[in-house]
This record gives C-alpha cells, structure tokens and sequence, in this order.
C-alpha cells in the first residue's frame, strides 16, 4: 500500500491528471452547450448526412446496448474506473503511451458517468452514417483502449522488440 501512495504522490501524476480533467471539463462544457442549443433543434448537418450533430440521450452502454436501466450501470462503471485509477498509479512512469491510453481511458469514462450520476443518461450527439451517436467522452474511452490494447500487445512480443515509447522518441528525432 505504501507502494501505492508514493506512486500517488509521484510527479509522474501531474500530466495524466491535468489531462483527465481536461477531458472531463471539456467533455460537459460541450455536453451543457448541446443540451442547450441542440436538443430545441433535434439535428443540425455540418457535412451533409455525413456528419450530423445529433441530441441523443443514452441510457445504455457503449452503442446504446443495455439500454434503460442506467443506475444499475453505476456500480460496474464505478469498479471499472477504480481498477483504471490503480493501474494508472500503479504503472506511472513506466509508458508514456500506457499513462496516456489510461488517462484518455478516465477522462472519457468519469465524463459519462458524470452524466449518468447527474441526468440518468449519457448526452452524445456526434451522428455519422452507419454508427451510433456519441460523444468527447465516447472517443476518449474508445482511443484510449485502442492505446491500451496497443501497448499490451506490444509489451507481450519478446523481449528483443523495441518500446513503444522508444520507436515514438525515434521517430521524432529522425530527419525529415
């Protein structure tokens, strides 16, 4: 547990911290603005069908599954970003790419619960063809699992492949 705590207080936690709320406060400043301007409207084209801005209130999980029964998703959401925050604490300064995938992670989902906890539903409003509406938070969560799933597969490779980190840092310092 000492382990933990002197994570915790590790300087490490700035930046992961700073961009969780980042995303959270970002994330309700554009929710509160739809909410106000959209939902009187329904829908607005910015790119014809391609993309709409579409009120759309989610009761459900990911892509409206699990639809109608929002507070009983509290407790799973609640664990969930309980074991995002002890692997964030737990693996700082290890991976930037690691740090930055769980970050985008609880930013995205503290957003949406945020919703959950003070409407009973999610506000998304990102509408493109063929997909379900979502929101900041939703693509936050989803590129942060896209990151996660990177950098865990990558960790699994032998032993003789390079960091993820590494192959960043030399590709910035490559010449054009």
């Amino acid at each position: 547990m000492s382990d933990f705590l002197s994570q915790l207080k590790s300087k490490h936690i700035v930046w992961p911290l700073l961009l969780i709320v980042a995303i959270i406060v970002s994330d309700q400043i554009i929710k509160a603005f739809i909410v106000d301007w959209l939902k009187p409207q329904g829908s607005v084209s910015i790119i014809g069908d391609l993309l709409r801005l579409t009120f759309v209130t989610n009761t459900g999980v990911a892509f409206g599954m699990l639809t109608g029964i929002p507070y009983v998703l509290i407790v799973p959401i609640v664990i969930l970003i309980g074991v995002l925050v002890f692997y964030l604490v737990k693996t700082l300064g290890q991976s930037f790419l690691l740090t930055l995938a769980l970050s985008l992670e609880l930013g995205g989902a503290l957003g949406n619960l945020i919703d959950r906890l003070r409407l009973g539903y999610v506000v998304d409003f990102v509408k493109v063809p063929y997909w379900p509406a979502f929101n900041l938070a939703d693509s936050c969560v989803v590129i942060g699992a896209i990151g996660l799933a990177f950098v865990l597969l990558w960790q699994d490779r032998d032993s003789s492949a390079p960091n993820p980190d590494s192959v960043i840092q030399e590709t910035k310092s490559t010449p054009s």
